[in-house]
């Protein structure tokens, strides 16, 4: 392909090298406003590796769109530094080094899927024969090759999104930008997609900086996950998943102990739960007298129930005082029937009336 061979080439290179995919380094940024500055980022550092899956996961607001717009170069940041491939984010549009997808697939209604597809190999002056061989490649990739005459409003929302990402694809990029791809679309759509997503990683080798909301998403796809703070957005924790390859893992994954145990670190450092606390946290504590939730536990090193050595009646956590399984309230030392009174209230002496 006459424009993105050289670059695709290039990149190649790149990776030989041992060139990061992404390297962000104190990176701020501050948009202006009327009621004053707003401070987006914070001292934002992280680094992705070539063919590495990075997800940026936070509160609504907390400037993740925002970092994956820096590195588009559709923004600049406010302080510090930010490379792709070894280069500036600049550099890295002009070159081709990446292709984005967003939220809504964004496709040209009046186009058809190979049209769409062609779109970005057309701009940068490909020639109609590559440019279709490119778009077909693709499309078979993203399992649309039936679909090439076909028109947007003619496909369902879950191919649509196949359709973008074969158009992010077209310059074969090093890495995808991806903002949440499948935030619009329904849970067996969302979860087919995620695991087509792999596939196409696996088949490409594309690194990939990936925004969501999901816990379970980000678990799922990343090698690693990026944990932002409340705006200002600051890296809070980066979580190694710790399941492997991510372009290797299929749907039955998601019924794995291992995968549960990956969502749960990922959602506890998103409420901040320390990593030593994490370590620290069980069902450790000895039973100790009193109501639970689950009832009323027992006192292991007594003889009978605390409330009764003191002198004091049972009480349960509605308040309600304790029956025999006759019916009958339960008998004091003495004979004294002991519920319905008072704490504090003395006992009735044997054979008084009641």
């Amino acid at each position: 392909m006459s424009t993105a061979t050289p670059a695709a080439g290039h990149r190649h290179a790149a990776k030989v090298a041992g060139a990061v995919a992404v390297r962000a380094e104190q990176v701020g940024k501050v948009f202006a406003g009327r009621g004053g500055d707003v401070v987006a980022l914070q001292d934002v550092s992280m680094s992705v590796a070539p063919g590495e899956f990075v997800s940026l996961i936070g509160p609504s607001g907390c400037g993740k769109s925002t970092l994956l717009r820096l590195v588009a170069d559709l923004d600049a940041p406010t302080s510090g530094s930010l490379e792709v491939f070894g280069r500036t984010a600049d550099a890295a549009r002009r070159a081709q080094d990446y292709g984005i997808a967003f939220q809504s697939a964004g496709l040209l209604p009046w186009r058809t899927v190979r049209g769409n597809v062609e779109l970005p190999l057309e701009l940068h002056g490909a020639n109609r024969r590559l440019r279709r061989a490119r778009a077909d490649e693709l499309l078979a990739l993203v399992g649309l090759a039936d679909f090439v005459q076909s028109y947007p409003h003619q496909l369902s929302g879950g191919m649509q999104q196949r359709v973008a990402i074969a158009r992010a694809l077209a310059e074969s990029p090093s890495l995808l930008l991806m903002d949440e791809p499948f935030g619009a679309l329904d849970e067996m759509t969302r979860e087919h997609m995620q695991t087509e997503l792999l596939r196409i990683c696996a088949e490409t080798r594309a690194a990939v900086i990936f925004v969501t909301h999901s816990v379970p998403e980000a678990a799922y796809l990343s090698d690693r996950v990026v944990v932002m703070s409340p705006r200002p957005g600051r890296v809070q924790e980066i979580v190694d998943v710790g399941l492997g390859e991510a372009f290797r893992r299929e749907a039955a994954l998601r019924e794995d102990e291992a995968f549960f145990r990956a969502v749960t670190r990922v959602r506890e450092a998103l409420h901040g739960v320390e990593p030593a606390s994490r370590a620290a946290a069980g069902d450790t504590e000895e039973p100790t007298a009193g109501w639970h939730d689950d009832g009323p536990a027992v006192d292991l090193n007594a003889d009978e129930p605390a409330a009764q050595r003191n002198g004091e009646p049972t009480v349960g956590p509605n308040g309600e005082r304790p029956v025999e399984p006759n019916g009958e309230p339960p008998v004091g030392p003495n004979g004294e029937r002991t519920a319905g009174r008072s704490p504090g209230t003395p006992a009735a002496a044997p054979g008084a009336e009641r």
